[in-house]
């Protein structure tokens, strides 16, 4: 069994901000310089009232349609490839993911939850959701717990 005090002795030698999968090499979050512009403004459904930011910014939300599959696709590769530190301490490639993600944005369109902010014409920000009935959720993830099991995860203390 290790004692609280040693891991947060230990704790206090560790780099804040370094990812243990990048052998010391600390990886920095990336700022988004480029923003994927938006040739159809007004065509969506609106959602909600566009928010009014202090710096006099407003963004207007919309909900994506099957139209959008690549201004979504182009933005939800870059996120992930750029700005994901796992993905990026594995240096992956948008080619390695392209299919994937093409897959889950065919999947997540047609249910009308995944929504753009915009600010002008510029994409800059997106929220991706989806709806699973009961009965399809075994199907998709796995077989569902009993009801009042306990669960039990085990750890091992080298």
């Amino acid at each position: 069994m290790i004692l609280i005090s040693k891991i947060r002795a230990t704790a206090r030698f560790i780099p804040r901000g370094l990812s243990t999968t990048s052998l010391c090499r600390v990886n920095q979050p990336v700022k988004q310089t480029y923003f994927y512009k938006d040739n159809r403004i007004g065509e969506r459904r609106s959602y909600g009232k566009p928010l009014h930011l202090k710096d006099g910014r407003t963004i207007r939300f919309e909900i994506a349609d099957e139209k959008d599959e690549d201004l979504l696709l182009n933005q939800y590769l870059d996120g992930f490839v750029n700005k994901i530190s796992y993905m990026r301490a594995f240096n992956a490639t948008r080619e390695e993911y392209h299919d994937s993600f093409k897959e889950h944005v065919k999947m997540l369109l047609p249910v009308g939850g995944t929504m753009f902010g915009f600010h002008e014409d510029n994409l800059v920000s997106l929220c991706l959701s989806t709806y699973h009935k009961h009965d399809d959720i075994p199907k998709t993830f796995g077989p569902l717990a009993n009801p009042g099991a306990n669960c039990r995860i085990g750890f091992e203390v080298f």
